[in-house]
């Protein structure tokens, strides 16, 4: 057990927890009896003439095996990956589950599976982090025609075949695209937790890579070398060394900390090309880039591709990128999480950065 995350451990518990808590409201139905009826007689009417805390047991199993199986209608929707949601949900059924006279053994079993599942939460791990990990080697296991579940054997395999000896802390750099006086108007509200995510790097002496897209005069002359030009026209593109070209001054002044680099080379939405990212990178031996800025749609989605394309695991921050409008940001974050890397959150990032 030592090479699985803990989230999974906790899982296994909580799937044998919940096929004893279905046996034991089976069993129930044809020998009702409540285990504290040797205190009080007042919880018989929970069992019997009508069987309701069977019925209450029976659903909270059912929901138990559905979750952390789990049915494929329910495998990566938010309340699957939640870590806070099953906090809420396993004492309600462990409650129920210690109430009837059968349900002991799956009561107890649901107490460790919640201190396993409260470990790996305090520890920054979240359930998404299974299934980012099992989703390549599942999909090369699983049959080429739908079925209804993913067997717990084939997601163990698979996730000791990713997980390896690797652990589970990964080095982690930060990405903080173009943040510049071009882009200001896109950078609202997402200024905010730009900010947030850099300064959480920098007490963890994390890497923190800045990038400055601008061109120079020659790019900006006809005939347009550069393609970005011939796309927006000098006009719409950023001159190195203009006031455009500029970080947002909020952004400037962390990025002359100590532990940051700053790429100034960029003259594409890839910020591989032309700079030395991928050199960076891989001196300081990052094994995951959080990606954010702007624009979401343009430069983060096409960078934090790259870095996939690379082998990096690869983050988008949605709540601190921004575009020209909404739905662009959206879409952005749809297609980049459909098929790179996690779609999360500021707050998702400082708990599971560490």
């Amino acid at each position: 057990m030592g090479k699985l995350i803990k989230n999974h451990w906790a899982r296994l518990i909580i799937l044998t927890a919940a096929a004893y808590q279905i046996a034991a409201a089976l069993e129930g139905f044809f020998w009702p009896k409540i285990f504290w009826d040797f205190l009080t007689t007042n919880l018989n009417g929970a069992v019997k003439p009508i069987p309701i805390l069977q019925i209450i047991n029976l659903l909270f199993g059912i929901l138990g095996l559905a979750w952390e199986w789990p049915l494929r209608w329910l495998s990566g929707t938010g309340m699957h990956r939640s870590m806070e949601a099953r906090l809420v949900m396993y004492p309600l059924s462990t409650l129920a589950a210690l109430l009837l006279y059968q349900g002991t053994n799956p009561g107890l079993y649901y107490l460790i599976g919640m201190g396993v599942y409260f470990w790996a939460y305090s520890e920054g791990e979240v359930s998404e982090e299974i299934r980012s990990l099992t989703s390549s080697s599942v999909h090369q296991l699983e049959s080429p025609h739908p079925v209804l579940f993913k067997p717990p054997s084939i997601l163990l395999s698979a996730l000791v075949q990713a997980h390896g000896t690797r652990p589970v802390e990964m080095t982690t750099a930060l990405l903080i695209i173009d943040m510049q006086n071009f882009f200001l108007s896109m950078t609202d509200p997402s200024l905010k937790n730009v900010t947030e995510l850099i300064s959480h790097f920098q007490t963890r002496s994390l890497p923190r890579i800045f990038t400055q897209h601008g061109h120079t005069a020659a790019e900006l002359q006809p005939p347009f070398s550069n393609q970005l030009v011939r796309k927006w026209g000098p006009s719409g593109s950023i001159a190195a060394g203009s006031s455009d070209w500029e970080l947002i001054p909020a952004v400037e002044k962390l990025s002359s900390e100590e532990g940051c680099v700053t790429l100034a080379g960029k003259n594409t939405y890839d910020a591989f090309i032309n700079t030395d990212l991928e050199q960076v990178l891989r001196e300081r031996e990052v094994e995951r880039v959080v990606v954010c800025g702007v624009m979401t749609d343009c430069c983060c989605d096409t960078t934090g591709r790259a870095a996939f394309n690379r082998g990096w695991e690869t983050w988008l921050v949605g709540d601190a990128c921004g575009s020209a409008s909404q739905a662009q940001h959206e879409a952005g974050l749809k297609g980049f999480g459909y098929a790179f890397g996690e779609v999360v959150q500021t707050r998702e990032v400082l708990r599971r950065v560490r």
